[in-house]
């Protein structure tokens, strides 16, 4: 068995229609592992052990698995917690996304606040427990009572930093399983949360202009290291095409 079969990213290739669901399914995966074999790395090199401590690692996109590999997502929570419980050090890992319901919810929380001629204090933060999420910005699903069940490890915060950016933040759940009695005791308490304020106060330091809600390590990667679709896919046609030859 290979890593992609256990992933079932197989099962969503489409005959008659394009397959770019997969890279993005891929994308998400790949992401995920690169920042834990580099943590795992770190943590066999005597030399690099302690390294990961005292470094942030920031997903630029939520902490959740969609789609086919969504069970990959239990897995790392589990890998998380055990790592963290094994050097009884707190590691700071958290994801930001740039857009969905959370961001358009916020954008609109601003707008109406402005309206009435209030604004959202700065430094302010939420946590998205899943009463306010069900009552406000999306229905309760069908198949799961809580929010994520298949797909988060990490749980959603809202956050208008001091400069008045809106950030949807998610942190590793301070748990290292997700059973039910846990949600509305732990899951959704901001004391659970150890490594939340300085993250927040992270975020502050490390904002930038360069795009709306931006911080600073994303940006530049996002300008240094990442490659749009459509050239990507021009330029990979042309190696394949080459190596054909």
């Amino acid at each position: 068995m290979y890593l992609t079969d256990w992933l079932r990213l197989h099962e969503a290739i489409e005959e008659d229609f394009e397959n770019t669901s997969i890279l993005s399914r891929l994308t998400q995966v790949v992401e995920h592992l690169l920042i834990f074999n580099l943590i795992q790395t770190c943590l066999s090199n005597q030399t690099l052990i302690s390294l990961p401590f005292s470094m942030a690692f920031i997903l630029d996109r939520p902490l959740a698995i969609y789609g086919e590999p969504a069970k990959l997502h239990r897995y790392i929570l589990k890998y998380y917690h055990k790592m963290v419980q094994d050097k009884n050090t707190p590691l700071i890992i958290f994801g930001l996304a740039k857009s969905g319901r959370l961001k358009d919810h916020f954008e609109l929380l601003e707008r109406r606040m402005k309206e009435i001629g209030e604004e959202i204090p700065k430094n302010a933060v939420m946590l998205v427990n899943d009463a306010y999420r069900f009552k406000y910005i999306q229905q309760r699903p069908k198949r799961n009572k809580y929010f994520g069940q298949e797909i988060s490890w990490g749980q959603d915060f809202l956050f208008y930093s001091k400069e008045t950016k809106k950030f949807v933040i998610s942190l590793p759940y301070s748990v290292g399983e997700k059973r039910e009695e846990y949600y509305e005791k732990i899951i959704f308490n901001i004391d659970s949360y150890s490594t939340l304020p300085t993250v927040l106060d992270l975020i502050n330091k490390i904002t930038t202009d360069l795009y709306e809600d931006a911080i600073l390590p994303v940006a530049l990667a996002h300008r240094y290291a990442s490659i749009s679709l459509k050239p990507g896919k021009q330029i990979l046609e042309m190696f394949a095409k080459e190596l054909i030859k």
